[in-house]
Protein backbone atom coordinates (compact mmCIF):
# COMPACT_ATOMS: atom_id res chain seq x y z
CA UNK A 1 0.00 0.00 0.00
CA UNK A 2 3.06 2.22 0.75
CA UNK A 3 4.97 1.17 -2.40
CA UNK A 4 7.25 -0.73 -0.69
CA UNK A 5 8.47 -4.11 -2.38
CA UNK A 6 7.26 -6.51 0.54
CA UNK A 7 7.85 -10.83 0.43
CA UNK A 8 4.40 -12.49 0.30
CA UNK A 9 3.28 -16.14 -0.03
CA UNK A 10 1.18 -16.39 -3.02
CA UNK A 11 -1.21 -19.82 -3.80
CA UNK A 12 -2.82 -20.03 -7.34
CA UNK A 13 -5.12 -21.86 -7.79
CA UNK A 14 -7.17 -23.58 -11.28
CA UNK A 15 -10.85 -23.02 -11.31
CA UNK A 16 -11.29 -25.74 -13.81
CA UNK A 17 -8.87 -27.82 -12.05
CA UNK A 18 -8.92 -27.95 -8.25
CA UNK A 19 -6.35 -30.52 -8.16
CA UNK A 20 -3.69 -27.62 -9.85
CA UNK A 21 -2.10 -25.51 -6.77
CA UNK A 22 0.65 -23.98 -6.69
CA UNK A 23 2.17 -22.07 -4.00
CA UNK A 24 5.69 -19.65 -4.65
CA UNK A 25 7.00 -16.80 -2.58
CA UNK A 26 8.43 -13.68 -3.52
CA UNK A 27 11.40 -12.04 -2.86
CA UNK A 28 11.92 -8.81 -2.71
CA UNK A 29 8.60 -8.21 -3.86
CA UNK A 30 8.31 -10.03 -7.23
CA UNK A 31 7.77 -13.52 -8.63
CA UNK A 32 7.40 -15.36 -11.62
CA UNK A 33 5.40 -19.07 -12.60
CA UNK A 34 4.66 -20.79 -15.74
CA UNK A 35 0.76 -22.21 -15.74
CA UNK A 36 -1.21 -23.73 -18.48
CA UNK A 37 -3.35 -21.77 -20.27
CA UNK A 38 -6.68 -21.47 -18.17
CA UNK A 39 -8.36 -19.38 -15.26
CA UNK A 40 -7.23 -19.35 -11.86
CA UNK A 41 -7.53 -17.16 -8.32
CA UNK A 42 -4.19 -16.32 -6.62
CA UNK A 43 -4.55 -15.73 -2.78
CA UNK A 44 -1.43 -13.63 -1.98
CA UNK A 45 -1.09 -12.90 1.77
CA UNK A 46 2.22 -11.08 4.01
CA UNK A 47 2.87 -10.42 7.34
CA UNK A 48 1.03 -7.43 8.29
CA UNK A 49 -0.85 -7.32 5.33
CA UNK A 50 -4.57 -7.70 4.51
CA UNK A 51 -4.45 -10.85 2.49
CA UNK A 52 -5.79 -10.12 -1.03
CA UNK A 53 -7.67 -12.53 -3.87
CA UNK A 54 -7.55 -11.91 -7.93
CA UNK A 55 -8.49 -13.46 -10.25
CA UNK A 56 -6.23 -14.59 -13.70
CA UNK A 57 -6.22 -15.68 -16.92
CA UNK A 58 -2.60 -16.48 -18.67
CA UNK A 59 -2.79 -15.63 -22.18
CA UNK A 60 -2.98 -18.26 -24.97
CA UNK A 61 -0.22 -17.33 -26.61
CA UNK A 62 2.68 -18.83 -24.55
CA UNK A 63 5.57 -16.08 -25.86
CA UNK A 64 3.00 -13.73 -23.58
CA UNK A 65 3.53 -12.79 -19.99
CA UNK A 66 1.67 -11.30 -17.93
CA UNK A 67 3.04 -8.75 -15.48
CA UNK A 68 0.97 -7.79 -12.29
CA UNK A 69 1.13 -5.33 -9.50
CA UNK A 70 -0.68 -6.55 -6.56
CA UNK A 71 -1.13 -4.18 -3.55
CA UNK A 72 -1.72 -5.91 0.00
CA UNK A 73 -3.56 -3.19 1.79
CA UNK A 74 -1.42 -2.39 5.69
CA UNK A 75 -3.03 -3.77 8.30
CA UNK A 76 -3.78 -0.81 10.69
CA UNK A 77 -2.56 -0.19 14.18
CA UNK A 78 -3.82 2.11 16.50
CA UNK A 79 -1.44 4.67 18.66
CA UNK A 80 -2.98 6.09 21.92
CA UNK A 81 -1.10 9.31 22.54
CA UNK A 82 -1.94 11.06 25.65
CA UNK A 83 -0.21 14.54 25.68
CA UNK A 84 0.76 16.20 28.43
CA UNK A 85 2.71 19.34 29.24
CA UNK A 86 6.10 19.58 32.12
CA UNK A 87 3.43 21.11 34.19
CA UNK A 88 1.38 17.91 33.89
CA UNK A 89 -1.64 19.92 32.34
CA UNK A 90 -3.78 19.07 29.50
CA UNK A 91 -2.46 21.14 26.06
CA UNK A 92 -4.27 24.57 24.69
CA UNK A 93 -5.08 24.92 21.55
CA UNK A 94 -4.33 23.11 18.18
CA UNK A 95 -0.92 21.10 17.19
CA UNK A 96 -0.17 19.61 13.70
CA UNK A 97 0.93 16.23 14.22
CA UNK A 98 2.82 14.73 10.98
CA UNK A 99 3.56 11.03 11.10
CA UNK A 100 6.31 9.04 9.01
CA UNK A 101 6.42 5.71 8.21
CA UNK A 102 9.25 4.11 7.20
CA UNK A 103 11.09 7.25 6.84
CA UNK A 104 8.11 8.60 4.30
CA UNK A 105 5.38 11.09 5.08
CA UNK A 106 2.55 9.08 5.93
CA UNK A 107 -0.20 11.07 7.79
CA UNK A 108 -0.88 14.94 8.69
CA UNK A 109 -3.39 15.25 11.32
CA UNK A 110 -5.11 19.18 13.28
CA UNK A 111 -5.76 18.04 16.77
CA UNK A 112 -6.73 19.59 19.79
CA UNK A 113 -7.14 17.01 22.18
CA UNK A 114 -5.04 15.79 24.81
CA UNK A 115 -5.82 12.11 24.51
CA UNK A 116 -5.96 10.98 20.28
CA UNK A 117 -6.06 7.48 18.65
CA UNK A 118 -4.23 7.75 15.09
CA UNK A 119 -3.92 4.86 12.83
CA UNK A 120 -0.07 3.90 11.06
CA UNK A 121 0.18 0.52 9.12
CA UNK A 122 2.39 -2.29 11.38
CA UNK A 123 5.23 -3.32 10.79
CA UNK A 124 7.59 -0.48 10.06
CA UNK A 125 9.09 2.03 12.22
CA UNK A 126 7.17 5.05 13.10
CA UNK A 127 7.81 8.78 14.00
CA UNK A 128 6.07 11.56 14.95
CA UNK A 129 6.21 15.20 15.10
CA UNK A 130 3.95 17.77 16.83
CA UNK A 131 3.99 21.41 16.00
CA UNK A 132 1.60 24.24 17.83
CA UNK A 133 -0.43 26.45 15.64
CA UNK A 134 0.91 29.57 15.60
CA UNK A 135 -1.20 31.15 17.81
CA UNK A 136 0.08 29.17 20.62
CA UNK A 137 3.41 28.77 19.32
CA UNK A 138 5.04 31.14 21.83
CA UNK A 139 3.37 28.80 24.88
CA UNK A 140 4.98 25.32 23.42
CA UNK A 141 8.14 23.71 21.52
CA UNK A 142 7.85 21.35 19.10
CA UNK A 143 8.55 17.54 19.75
CA UNK A 144 9.81 14.82 17.22
CA UNK A 145 9.43 11.42 18.93
CA UNK A 146 10.60 7.99 17.52
CA UNK A 147 8.17 5.48 18.33
CA UNK A 148 10.27 2.85 17.05
CA UNK A 149 9.44 -0.70 15.09
CA UNK A 150 5.64 -0.94 15.61
CA UNK A 151 3.53 -4.13 16.06
CA UNK A 152 1.04 -4.00 18.22
CA UNK A 153 -1.23 -1.55 19.47
CA UNK A 154 1.22 1.42 21.14
CA UNK A 155 0.01 3.52 24.24
CA UNK A 156 2.31 6.34 24.96
CA UNK A 157 2.38 9.70 26.88
CA UNK A 158 4.22 12.49 25.43
CA UNK A 159 5.74 15.49 27.05
CA UNK A 160 5.27 18.77 24.75
CA UNK A 161 7.67 21.20 26.43
CA UNK A 162 6.51 24.62 27.23
CA UNK A 163 9.24 27.48 26.21
CA UNK A 164 11.32 28.66 28.76
CA UNK A 165 11.39 32.74 29.33
CA UNK A 166 13.54 35.07 31.15
CA UNK A 167 11.35 37.16 34.10
CA UNK A 168 13.09 39.88 35.73
CA UNK A 169 12.08 41.84 38.40
CA UNK A 170 13.32 44.55 40.43
CA UNK A 171 11.93 45.32 44.12
CA UNK A 172 12.19 48.96 45.45
CA UNK A 173 10.43 50.46 48.10
CA UNK A 174 8.21 53.84 47.43
CA UNK A 175 10.93 55.81 47.10
CA UNK A 176 12.98 53.84 44.23
CA UNK A 177 15.52 52.01 47.14
CA UNK A 178 16.05 48.59 46.47
CA UNK A 179 15.30 45.67 48.54
CA UNK A 180 15.68 42.69 49.81
CA UNK A 181 12.75 40.80 49.56
CA UNK A 182 11.36 37.13 48.63
CA UNK A 183 9.39 36.40 45.50
CA UNK A 184 6.95 33.60 44.77
CA UNK A 185 5.86 32.63 41.52
CA UNK A 186 2.63 29.70 41.35
CA UNK A 187 0.89 28.22 38.46
CA UNK A 188 -2.47 28.88 38.36
CA UNK A 189 -3.16 25.68 36.42
CA UNK A 190 -1.05 23.46 38.86
CA UNK A 191 -0.62 24.69 42.13
CA UNK A 192 1.99 22.55 42.72
CA UNK A 193 4.27 24.17 40.65
CA UNK A 194 6.06 27.24 42.39
CA UNK A 195 8.76 29.25 41.82
CA UNK A 196 10.74 31.68 44.33
CA UNK A 197 14.36 33.75 44.02
CA UNK A 198 15.47 36.09 46.25
CA UNK A 199 16.50 39.68 45.21
CA UNK A 200 20.26 40.69 45.58
CA UNK A 201 21.74 44.00 46.77
CA UNK A 202 20.43 45.97 43.77
CA UNK A 203 16.72 44.26 44.24
CA UNK A 204 16.46 42.07 41.52
CA UNK A 205 15.64 38.48 40.86
CA UNK A 206 16.17 36.72 37.56
CA UNK A 207 13.99 33.33 37.16
CA UNK A 208 13.65 31.28 34.23
CA UNK A 209 9.81 29.46 34.48
CA UNK A 210 7.83 28.03 31.50
CA UNK A 211 5.03 30.17 29.33
CA UNK A 212 1.99 29.91 31.67
CA UNK A 213 -0.62 31.95 33.87
CA UNK A 214 1.11 32.76 37.71
CA UNK A 215 -0.19 34.15 41.11
CA UNK A 216 2.89 36.82 42.02
CA UNK A 217 3.64 37.56 45.36
CA UNK A 218 6.20 39.96 47.25
CA UNK A 219 7.51 39.72 50.37
CA UNK A 220 9.91 42.08 52.21
CA UNK A 221 9.92 43.08 56.31
CA UNK A 222 8.20 46.19 56.87
CA UNK A 223 6.46 46.63 53.68
CA UNK A 224 3.06 45.05 52.59
CA UNK A 225 2.83 42.20 51.17
CA UNK A 226 2.24 42.47 47.05
CA UNK A 227 0.29 40.52 45.21
CA UNK A 228 -0.53 40.97 41.53
CA UNK A 229 -1.26 37.99 38.33
CA UNK A 230 1.46 37.70 35.69
CA UNK A 231 1.02 36.23 32.47
CA UNK A 232 4.20 34.66 30.80
CA UNK A 233 4.47 34.50 26.85
CA UNK A 234 7.68 36.59 26.65
CA UNK A 235 10.52 37.66 28.43
CA UNK A 236 9.50 40.03 31.00
CA UNK A 237 11.07 42.79 32.94
CA UNK A 238 9.29 44.58 35.75
CA UNK A 239 9.53 47.10 37.95
CA UNK A 240 7.47 46.99 41.49
CA UNK A 241 7.63 49.67 44.29
CA UNK A 242 6.55 48.29 47.62
CA UNK A 243 4.65 50.13 50.23
CA UNK A 244 6.03 50.65 53.54
CA UNK A 245 4.09 49.69 57.09
CA UNK A 246 3.28 52.46 59.34
CA UNK A 247 6.12 51.33 61.54
CA UNK A 248 8.31 51.78 58.53
CA UNK A 249 7.11 55.15 57.75
CA UNK A 250 8.03 56.52 61.24
CA UNK A 251 11.30 54.73 61.64
CA UNK A 252 12.23 56.12 58.69
CA UNK A 253 11.63 59.80 60.14
CA UNK A 254 13.75 58.59 63.08
CA UNK A 255 16.44 60.33 62.57
CA UNK A 256 14.64 63.28 61.40
CA UNK A 257 12.78 63.86 64.76
CA UNK A 258 16.24 63.10 66.91
CA UNK A 259 17.28 66.21 64.42
CA UNK A 260 14.56 68.22 65.07
CA UNK A 261 14.68 66.90 68.95
CA UNK A 262 18.64 68.44 68.87
CA UNK A 263 18.25 71.40 67.16
CA UNK A 264 15.11 72.13 69.65
CA UNK A 265 17.80 71.19 72.56
CA UNK A 266 19.89 73.86 71.24
CA UNK A 267 17.61 76.58 70.79
CA UNK A 268 16.26 76.53 73.65
CA UNK A 269 19.79 76.49 75.50
CA UNK A 270 20.77 79.52 73.25
CA UNK A 271 17.29 81.61 74.51
CA UNK A 272 18.33 80.26 78.60
CA UNK A 273 21.94 81.15 78.32
CA UNK A 274 21.11 84.75 76.50
CA UNK A 275 18.58 85.35 79.46
CA UNK A 276 21.25 84.34 82.26
CA UNK A 277 23.76 86.99 79.69
CA UNK A 278 21.02 89.53 79.64
CA UNK A 279 20.43 89.20 83.29
CA UNK A 280 23.94 89.64 84.28
CA UNK A 281 24.51 93.01 82.08
CA UNK A 282 21.56 94.15 83.69
CA UNK A 283 22.67 93.94 87.25
CA UNK A 284 26.41 95.44 85.83
CA UNK A 285 24.64 98.05 84.66
CA UNK A 286 22.91 99.02 88.12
Amino acid sequence: QLGTPIDANIRIISLENSSLLYDLSSAGGVAEIMVPYGRYLADVSARYREPVRISIQPPRNVSEVISLTISLPNILTPINLTLKDQLGTPLKGQFTVEIYVGGKPYLKQIINKSIVTLYVPTGYNVSLKISPFEEISNLYQPLSKDLGFVDKSLNATLIIMRKIYRVSLTITDDLGKPLVSKIILTSTENSAYMYDAITDTDGVAILSIPAGDYTLEVLSSGYEKYSDTLSVKADINKRIALSPQILTLLLRFTYVYIGIAIILIVLGLAVWLRRIVLKRLEEEII
